[in-house]
């Protein structure tokens, strides 16, 4: 007795188009979520104070010395994203953190007591790509 088990027809066709069509729509709706109308910035903190926000965008590069009682640091704001390119620290962690350029992201110096973060203009309560 043959039920028709293994055999598909047109219609199940069809229905396995219109969900992998849905599926590719949805994940790049969460590559490009937000990313287009944030405006990114770098905050580098020493001290526990802000010293500095800078707007990271295409095109805009600058290096920035921060120097305080426990050492120096150099941050290099380039390619829409930050790195520590330069510190006189003894274990040079925050210069091997490397380029940072996503929202929420950290470098970290503790021997000089700085932080540089990533932050965009998202609000909090917006949906982002992550929480889709």
């Amino acid at each position: 007795m043959n039920l028709g088990v293994g055999k598909l027809k047109k219609v199940d066709f069809i229905v396995a188009f219109v969900v992998m069509i849905i599926a590719f729509a949805g994940m790049g709706a969460m590559r490009t979520g937000g990313e287009s109308s944030s405006q990114k910035h770098a905050e580098i903190w020493t001290e526990g104070q802000l010293y500095r926000r800078v707007d990271i965008k295409e095109g805009y590069s600058e290096k920035i010395k921060i120097e305080n009682e426990h050492g120096y640091n150099v941050v290099y704001v380039h390619d829409r994203g930050v790195e520590v390119t330069e510190a006189d620290c003894k274990d040079g962690i925050c210069v091997d953190m490397g380029f940072i350029e996503n929202d929420g992201q950290i470098i970290a110096c503790l021997p000089h007591k700085l932080y540089v973060k990533i932050v965009s203009d998202i609000e909090n309560n917006e949906v982002d790509a992550i929480s889709q």
